[in-house]
């Protein structure tokens, strides 16, 4: 992962569904880039859905801290998703 100012942050993750071109559905790990530790868990499902012509893209996403300061962490969470989002129409607007 990249945060705006450039800074990667490691992450892990596995594809638990692929059901194309209907749904996504996947864990993920953030970690400590000195050890590997890991700082928090999430669980993502993304829906795609045909509505009279264009696709309803549904996000829906579970994060749980395992540091004292995870909270501090998820702070940009939710514009990092609209970033992504924003991104993807545009690739599909190409």
């Amino acid at each position: 992962m990249r945060g705006p100012d450039g800074t990667e942050f490691p992450m892990g993750g596995i594809y638990e569904v692929v059901d194309e071109p209907n749904r996504l559905r996947y864990s993920c790990t953030a970690k400590a880039a000195a050890d590997g530790s890991h700082l928090l868990e999430g669980f993502t499902a993304v829906t795609f859905e045909e509505q009279d012509g264009k696709t309803l893209v549904t996000v829906e996403t579970k994060v749980v801290g395992l540091v004292s300061y995870a909270e501090q962490m998820l702070n940009g969470m939710e514009q990092g998703w609209n970033e992504t989002v924003d991104r993807m129409v545009a690739y599909a607007e190409k």
